[in-house]
């Protein structure tokens, strides 16, 4: 269905978590990792001889990696730019960019396709808790998405690491089994086609903070803080079961039972 070009086993995954400092009542812009670039970041940095100590530990684990088709994210990307629905999505792109700004930070270009990457992320993850003997909160993202031409990155990193010498148990890459692997990706995108709060979650086109996500809340799509990267915004599970009227908008479209 040319959905992944690979899906990649990851047996040995190795983590540097480090703490450098917090903010009050704002959080800081991810995508700022420079301590001097953020001012309302208070930094925990000891000094010493002109170095820049702060505390951090290794993690060890495994993950599974899944790398999306360019072109066929590009061609759906390109259809659904002219899909009545295009106006819900610049809507919630802009509430997205004008709480950025009351915080004072930059515009940030945030493409349909990362709204796909990190909804798929959300919905993998929940769906291999089921399956793998790790919590939700156990298990982490990493969404790899850029825009450029010259250098597309379309994947989804799940992983889990913990501080044990030994990481952790194979539970997560035993399911990279194809016959695994195919009936959970499966049981995933199903599982969006429904929520308990249906209708009003999946016609919904102002949720969670912000009111950054569409179709997305606690009962289908939403994770632990500690697994998102984005706090739980930039979501939208019509990109992947589409509408009840109009299921050509999702990019799974042909995987839906």
């Amino acid at each position: 269905l040319n959905i992944f070009e690979n899906i990649y086993k990851i047996e040995k995954l190795r983590e540097i978590r480090a703490f450098y400092g917090f903010t009050r009542l704002e959080p800081h812009d991810p995508e700022v990792l420079a301590l001097t670039q953020d001012d309302r970041i208070q930094t925990i940095a000891e000094t010493e001889n002109g170095e820049r100590w702060i505390p951090g530990i290794e993690v060890r684990g495994e993950g599974i990696f899944f790398k999306f088709n360019d072109a066929s994210i590009s061609n759906w990307e390109l259809e659904i730019s002219k899909n009545k629905f295009n106006s819900s999505m610049i809507k919630s792109i802009e509430r997205y960019n004008q709480a950025r700004k009351n915080m004072g930070l930059e515009k940030r270009d945030i493409s349909y396709k990362f709204y796909l990457l990190h909804t798929f992320s959300h919905l993998i993850i929940k769906q291999l808790s089921y399956e793998c003997g790790y919590s939700a909160t156990e298990l982490r993202e990493r969404i790899y998405c850029n825009t450029s031409p010259n250098n597309q990155m379309n994947g989804v990193l799940i992983y889990t690491a913990s501080g044990d010498s030994e990481g952790s148990y194979g539970g997560l890459i035993r399911q990279c089994e194809p016959f695994l692997l195919e009936n959970n990706i499966q049981k995933a995108i199903n599982s969006s086609l429904w929520c308990s709060y249906d209708p009003l979650c999946v016609e919904n086109d102002q949720q969670g903070t912000d009111g950054t996500n569409i179709a997305a809340c606690y009962s289908c799509s939403l994770l632990p803080e500690t697994s998102c990267e984005e706090g739980n915004r930039l979501l939208n599970r019509s990109l992947i079961c589409g509408k009840i009227d109009n299921r050509e908008i999702s990019f799974f479209k042909d995987f839906i039972d």
